[in-house]
């Protein structure tokens, strides 16, 4: 997709890894001589000093690409935020979202519908930071929550004897709504 976008290739990123790679190593692809494993550490070291102190191209650099999604969302909008790049007030949050679900539904193909539904994510990891909320863990703990409610409408489907086959929409949510009041 980040191809087809023109965004990166894979060619980019080969070539990433390979100039890092080049950089980290210069003992082997480079002009640095070692005699020992102690070299090697000792200038690993140095490298890596460098490397930190030099300033970072982005603010978004050195975000953890292997964070989850949703985490990761929220990292970047709080470093962005501190240069002011967010609304001055939650409103703009509520506005937005509102845009955005109402791109998703005017979205005709499933790209768009992907992207549109991206869009309502990254926004969603906003509006948690404004409420000072932890993305992840709020959707870890929306999981847990509908999949203890939804045990417990198999249960009372199962005590009742009731069917599956035989139940719309409406008759589950009279058993949805029913766990919602007795269960947490």
């Amino acid at each position: 997709m980040a191809s087809e976008n023109e965004e990166f290739t894979l060619s980019d990123i080969i070539a990433g890894i390979e100039a890092k790679l080049k950089r980290r190593h210069p003992h082997v692809w480079g002009d640095w001589e070692v005699n020992s494993t102690a070299d090697v550490l000792r200038n690993w070291e140095l490298l890596q000093q460098k490397e930190k102190d030099r300033p970072p191209d982005s603010l978004l650099d050195n975000i953890p690409a292997a964070l989850p999604a949703l985490a990761r969302s929220q990292k970047i909008q709080d470093r962005v935020r501190k240069v002011g790049f967010d609304w001055p007030d939650i409103g703009g949050v509520y506005d937005k979202i509102n845009e955005e679900i109402a791109e998703v539904k005017a979205a005709e193909t499933e790209a768009e519908q992907m992207a549109e539904l991206g869009d309502i994510l990254f926004i969603t990891a906003n509006l948690a930071s404004w409420l000072g909320v932890d993305a992840e863990t709020a959707l870890r703990e929306a999981n847990l929550r509908f999949g203890r409610r939804f045990r417990q409408v198999e249960r009372l489907v199962a005590e009742r004897g009731l069917d599956w086959a035989e139940l719309d929409l409406p008759a589950l949510d009279v058993l949805w709504e029913e766990v919602k009041e007795t269960a947490v």
